[in-house]
């Protein structure tokens, strides 16, 4: 790193290198050259006075001995030009530059130019602090997103059980008609449960930039031919119609997974939004891309109404129950991620989703679809035999597995953990092994390597089973399955990977439907939108586009070609009809302006932009400036000062006056040489002024220099923004989320009790068992999602306490006594002791003070060893009474312990009997203990256990 880079770190307060600090050194450079254009000068050097000194941010060309020209303190004076060394003090900074001829003119420029200077230089500490605050910013949203990972798993598990064991009774011939309606009622909510847990996580890792497409080969039609078919249900069922409408096979490269839930989850969101009507969807397969335009004949919605639907946290707007609110902002993010986009615009009769997504073609063998697993009844007898290994430390989740697979006809064995797996592969051989990540003493990420450099290793079919995306991440496999794990996700990889047969039941195949043919759309509106904006090279790509695609009107193309080349864009609007929709580019760099009645000085300037990363448009009026600076928002516009109508003072004060146009950095154009005319500009509120006749290299260095500083500082403070209201919001999300999540699992609960107790009809000793699991892994659900939606209200502000006399005695006895079951399950001795005088009496809140002390006894039984003891305690002591809880656990490092109440945060504790925690316990403790002007107190030592204290203020003695 160079001396002027460490220097500008130095200036920005950062003790590492910022993220951005090129940019940022960047923008130094951009400075120094405006300072040196613009005196001629053969080298420039910026200086900071830092307490130890001046301290050089850059420097063009090489200055000697700058040192000894500088000031010795801060000063505000005009430029001294001694000999050829100009002194430039700009308060805290100072411009040095040399040259055998510095020019008069140009120091007054540069006079002239100062406050622009030191804007730009205040702006690079603002970018600095800014992005300080968004590396914060960015760092707790990655814990949550982590710590969302973690629940999502926590969540997964027993949820995997659940529709486990519904497929497992569906497919059992035992199980009644009446049952069967209960299963699917238990099924159907549990894969609504899934998709909204999905979902929750989805969005925060995508908010993280977590998120990794895959890119596998599969085929379109078939894929959508059964997308159709699932959406059709749901669709019909609310009274609407669906259709799709499918051009020929064909096999592309993507995200198979993610392109569905996209598609879904616009059809779905249609289908909440209007009660009648039917949805139809087109697609084309061209230019490299997938183009899907599904229209809704539904009532019309309006422009704000559409766009508050794309919005993660602007819940109002999916009134639907069940529904997070996430849908849309999560298909927006995957369509960016494939290179495309998702829009919906308003139409007469309803409303247009268009969606592009960039998915190249696939020229390899596509594998074999497998089939509806319904009508799967065995392995083919020809087919030879085929060992599979499951490793799981969970034994619900092998059983499962085994349970699928053995009565199709594969051969099964079972291992709980990884060196189990190890020595199993070492001795049977098994083509495939279906084995968990994170497991107790050896993972399964050491259990694949150890396997792999066995003797068949490399030929065996690992797959890779975790409840988390980022669990795999990186893992060297054959393919991955997402807990909860379904039979055809199963098969499905073991008939592609294997080429496996299998015996099916007869069924009719379904007709194909023929295939559609899309015509090319008229592209005189195209043409009118970007002609309304002045936008010259979306012109000329629309002309181009045209001419090769319709033939037959290559006269009027050229005609409209030749306007273009010459600028005459008025010339060319009265050709084209009135503009419909929206007036959206598809060029979305940032947009520079270009104002001036002149067409070839329109042309001079177009030309001396074409090599910077932005959009130029051309306007050759104020009025038509104003006009197109509300719609496209321009970050720079380049204005002249004398045109007939508004000249650009009026249009710079008519400009700033109008909240639509977005207050562009002005430069100013002009023939004027009058310094007043230059000082009128520029107090007016232009950023920068340049005189005609101009150098194209100079309008090129100026504007660069605007759009990186504006862009730049645009780009951090809405990064930044974003981030704070997500994580501002993000708890509000999630207890909104854990809210809708209830309903669900109470149907799941409440079915399981029907069926437990025979309302549904006597079950036999086997489905029994089932049912029972269905319902405990339900009510376990229910704890984990009571956690998070106590700590999501706790941190959106809504702890609401109701303090009523309470006696702290009953509240220990009876705290104590319910969780004795749980120590002596796990063979603990849990001791309890009163200390004299506790009162009688005091104001809690003694619900949520039973929620805390129990949160405590267990977590001390969670992190202890049988065998062992655990002591509460309640006293009084220095006018607190406390309920203590000390465990003879594993201890908790010292460098952790911030960690504890943090509700995102983990320790790298784990418990000693695989229990499953949401890690919001202790956070949600503190919040209930600050709500009564109390506090919680630990004290741990690593091998030698953990004191957990809550402490609340005894009332003041009077007398």
């Amino acid at each position: 790193m160079d001396l002027s880079s460490l220097g500008l770190m130095k200036t920005l307060g950062q003790s590492q290198a910022l993220a951005s600090h090129q940019e940022l050194a960047g923008l130094v450079q951009e400075i120094l050259e405006l300072a040196r254009t613009s005196l001629e000068a053969s080298a420039c050097v910026l200086f900071v006075l830092e307490p130890e000194g001046w301290v050089s941010l850059g420097h063009i060309g090489s200055l000697d001995e700058a040192h000894q020209y500088l000031p010795g303190e801060e000063l505000e004076e005009p430029p001294k030009i001694q000999r050829d060394i100009m002194v430039h003090a700009l308060g805290r900074y100072c411009l040095l530059a040399q040259g055998e001829d510095l020019q008069e003119n140009g120091a007054r420029t540069l006079r002239l130019l100062q406050s622009q200077i030191k804007n730009g230089l205040h702006t690079l500490h603002q970018l600095a602090r800014i992005q300080t605050e968004n590396a914060r910013h960015q760092q707790e949203m990655m814990n949550r997103s982590a710590h969302l990972a973690g629940l999502s798993h926590e969540l997964r598990t027993p949820l995997n059980a659940v529709l486990g064991f519904c497929q497992l009774l569906s497919r059992s011939p035992e199980t009644t008609i009446s049952q069967l309606d209960s299963l699917h009622h238990i099924q159907e909510n549990g894969s609504h449960l899934l998709g909204m847990i999905s979902e929750v996580v989805e969005m925060s890792r995508l908010e993280a930039g977590q998120v990794q497409l895959k890119s596998e080969p599969f085929e379109i039609q078939s894929q959508f031919r059964e997308l159709e078919a699932q959406l059709g249900i749901v669709v019909t069922s609310k009274g609407r119609e669906l259709a799709f409408e499918l051009e020929g096979s064909r096999q592309v490269l993507g995200d198979s997974e993610r392109v569905a839930q996209l598609v879904r989850h616009v059809v779905l969101t249609s289908t909440r939004l209007a009660p009648q009507g039917f949805i139809r969807l087109t697609q084309t397969y061209e230019d490299g891309g997938l183009r899907l335009e599904i229209l809704d004949s539904g009532p019309r919605q309006t422009e704000s109404q559409l766009e508050a639907l794309f919005d993660p946290y602007h819940y109002a707007a999916h009134p639907a129950a069940g529904s997070t609110g996430l849908e849309l902002a999560i298909s927006r993010y995957y369509a960016a991620l494939m290179d495309g986009w998702l829009k919906a615009t308003p139409q007469a009769d309803g409303l247009l989703w268009s969606i592009y997504l960039r998915l190249p073609t696939y020229e390899g063998d596509a594998s074999s679809s497998l089939g509806p697993v319904e009508n799967i009844l065995s392995l083919h007898p020809d087919q030879p035999e085929v060992r599979v290994l499951v490793v799981d430390d969970v034994a619900i989740n092998r059983f499962l597995l085994c349970s699928f697979l053995k009565p199709l006809g594969f051969k099964v064995r079972e291992a709980d953990e990884g060196q189990k797996a190890v020595d199993i592969f070492s001795e049977w051989a098994p083509q495939v092994v279906l084995t968990d990540l994170i497991m107790p003493g050896m993972s399964g990420l050491e259990a694949i390597a150890k396997m792999r450099a066995l003797e068949g290793g490399t030929k065996a079919v690992i797959v890779a089973v975790s409840g988390s995306e980022d669990e795999i991440t990186g893992v060297e496999c054959d393919a991955q399955l997402h807990k909860p794990v379904r039979l055809e996700q199963v098969l499905q990889i073991l008939h592609n990977r294997l080429h496996l047969r299998y015996t099916y039941r007869e069924t009719e195949a379904p007709a194909e439907a023929a295939p559609v043919a899309v015509p090319p759309q008229e592209s005189l509106q195209d043409l009118a939108r970007a002609a309304h904006v002045g936008d010259i090279a979306w012109l000329e790509s629309l002309l181009v586009r045209s001419l090769r695609e319709r033939p037959e009107f290559s006269e009027f193309w050229e005609k409209c070609q030749k306007l273009v080349s010459d600028f005459h864009i008025y010339g060319l609007t009265q050709l084209l009809p009135e503009i419909e929709g929206h007036l959206e580019s598809p060029d979305q760099r940032p947009v520079v302006l270009l104002v001036d009645d002149n067409q070839t000085n329109l042309k001079i300037l177009y030309a001396a932009l074409g090599g910077l990363e932005c959009r130029c448009l051309v306007a050759q009026s104020g009025e038509e400036a104003l006009r197109i600076a509300r719609v496209v928002r321009p970050a720079v516009m380049l204005l002249d000062v004398l045109m007939p109508g508004w000249d650009g003072f009026e249009t710079l004060r008519r400009l700033q006056a109008d909240s639509r146009a977005n207050g562009p950095s002005v430069i100013f154009l002009s023939a004027l040489s009058d310094t007043s005319d230059k000082v009128r500009g520029l107090k007016e509120g232009a950023t920068d002024y340049i005189s005609k006749p101009f150098h194209p290299e100079e309008v090129a260095a100026r504007v660069r220099l605007q759009l990186a500083l504006r862009n730049l500082q645009d780009e951090l403070r809405r990064r930044n923004h974003e981030l704070a209201k997500s994580n501002q919001t993000k708890n509000e999300l999630l207890g909104m989320a854990a809210h809708d999540l209830r309903n669900p699992l109470s149907v799941i609960t409440g079915y399981a009790a029907i069926l437990e107790r025979g309302l549904a009809g006597q079950l036999p000793e086997k489905s029994k068992t089932l049912i029972n699991n269905i319902h405990s892994t339900g009510k376990e659900m229910q704890v984990l999602l009571e956690d998070l939606l106590s700590v999501s209200q706790i941190e959106a502000g809504h702890l609401h306490l109701n303090l009523a006399p309470a006696d702290p005695r009953a509240l220990f006895e009876s705290c104590v006594q319910l969780q004795n079951f749980q120590a002596t399950a796990k063979e603990i001795t849990l001791h309890s002791e009163i200390t004299d005088p506790i009162p009688a009496s005091l104001p809690l809140d003694s619900s949520k003070m039973k929620q805390a002390f129990t949160n405590l006894l267990s977590n001390a039984i969670k992190f202890s060893q049988p065998h062992t003891v655990i002591s509460a305690r309640l006293l009084a002591r220095d006018g607190m009474l406390a309920w203590e809880v000390e465990d003879q656990g594993p201890g908790i490092p010292a460098n952790e312990l911030n960690k504890l109440f943090q509700p995102f945060q983990r320790t790298s504790v784990k418990s000693t009997g695989g229990e499953r925690s949401t890690g919001l316990g202790l956070a949600i403790t503190k919040r209930i203990l600050e709500g009564h002007q109390g506090q919680i107190t630990v004290d741990s030592e690593v091998g030698r256990g953990t004191i957990f204290a809550l402490k609340v203020p005894l009332p003041e003695q009077s007398g």
